[in-house]
């Protein structure tokens, strides 16, 4: 039965591996200026934010720092998230550095036993934000030109965040957090500095790959038919620029972002680009749930965490456009 399974799986991938590059070879030139459209973005607006962020991460960590942290939000984590204090390091990397590092420590922690199962499904949750930099300095300076706009979406997220963290702390409520301060993650080295940027690198780099690959993809959906009466439909109610800036944000959050941005800051504009970037789009849970999944913790919880995500910074989006 497994052997079925596998020879299915394998058979799907393969159709729609060929159908994709069936389209990339009729229109190579649409998909090729969406692959330089999505480097360009990554260039200027995402690894400026990231790769900084995830040297001082790589620092961190090898600076073992985390029982400190540790111990000084140990009640926060406990009250609130239902947790043990160790995964409020993962929670200080992900509001630092971003899509996907808090979802990487959580599986670092879980791996090498330092929280439970249903422990590491409840830090999922609120383990997962955007960094600073990217909504500060990316999104909103570069591409809204307003620093400010993009502090009202990472304020929107961060909101968001904390209250899906105390919705799933009733997640299998009985199982207690397990009491450990110890740092998964630190490692002694002679050349940190090396280690670090390299790491950072690597990392950057391979967001920016998911990123063209999801730019290429979005280029291939949206060149339907149903997809372009969709978008018109839909931006006959909300303006074509934010009907499209969601579907792409779906896909690729940067992208919709982009998109979004085009058409000028409106009242929709806050409240939709909160919902994308607490969303992240396919492309950054793709990436989280891979460092989920291999630290074998239930997938469930952290999608449905998303979502509810997504709903709370657009609500919280509308009450800053009123105020604003």
């Amino acid at each position: 039965m497994t052997e079925r399974k596998t020879f299915v799986y394998f058979f799907q991938t393969a159709i729609l591996l060929i159908l994709l590059a069936f389209c990339i070879i009729i229109s190579t030139g649409n998909f090729s200026y969406a692959a330089v459209d999505g480097a360009k973005l990554f260039f200027a607006c995402v690894f400026p934010a990231m790769f900084p962020y995830s040297f001082l991460v790589t620092l961190t960590s090898s600076l073992s720092v985390t029982p400190i942290i540790s111990l000084k939000f140990s009640p926060l984590t406990k009250r609130i998230f239902n947790t043990g204090g160790i995964t409020a390091y993962a929670l200080f990397i992900s509001l630092i550095s971003g899509y996907p590092m808090g979802s990487k420590i959580v599986s670092d922690l879980r791996k090498n036993r330092l929280i439970g199962e249903e422990e590491a499904a409840r830090a999922a949750t609120f383990c997962s934000t955007p960094s600073p930099a990217f909504l500060i300095g990316g999104i909103g300076a570069v591409t809204f030109g307003s620093a400010a706009f993009g502090a009202y979406i990472y304020l929107c997220n961060i909101l968001s965040n904390f209250i899906c963290g105390f919705i799933f702390s009733f997640y299998k409520r009985k199982v207690r957090p397990t009491i450990r301060t110890e740092n998964p993650t630190s490692k002694k080295t002679e050349n940190i500095l090396y280690n670090g940027a390299y790491s950072a690198a690597i990392s950057s780099l391979i967001v920016g790959a998911l990123i063209v690959i999801f730019y290429i993809l979005s280029e291939i959906i949206f060149s339907f038919s149903v997809t372009k009466f969709f978008v018109s439909f839909l931006g006959e109610k909300i303006g074509y620029f934010n009907a499209s800036g969601i579907l792409k944000g779906i896909l690729e959050c940067t992208n919709g972002l982009k998109t979004l941005s085009e058409g000028g800051i409106s009242f929709f504009t806050l409240p939709i680009s909160a919902a994308l970037s607490g969303f992240g789009g396919l492309s950054v849970l793709c990436q989280s749930a891979a460092f989920i999944k291999s630290a074998k913790i239930k997938i469930a919880p952290f999608f449905l965490s998303k979502i509810i995500g997504a709903i709370l910074s657009f609500f919280f989006g509308i009450i800053f456009s009123f105020l604003l």
